[in-house]
């Protein structure tokens, strides 16, 4: 939720980076809800699918920014596009 603050308040009124152009940062309550209820309900689902295809393909998980970043890192010298 801390993002989702975050985020509006850092571009209120602008289009965010990885936005187009006049698609101005709004509050969208839906989506706010829908994270609200994430671990509720679509994590479990998520988990679930990443289950199966973790039995033909290889699946990682990420729980923190750190994470990301690490993994992030680890591919920088393979010298191939993700």
């Amino acid at each position: 939720m801390y993002r989702i603050v975050k985020r509006r308040l850092m571009y209120r009124n602008t289009a965010r980076p990885d936005m187009n152009e006049g698609c101005p940062e709004k509050l969208d309550w839906a989506f706010v809800k829908w994270v609200w209820n994430y671990k509720l309900r679509s994590c479990m689902i998520t988990l679930g699918r990443l289950q199966q295809a973790a039995a033909h393909q290889q699946v990682i998980i990420l729980t923190s920014r750190r994470q990301v970043k690490e993994l992030l890192r680890s591919f920088a010298g393979r010298g191939r596009a993700m």
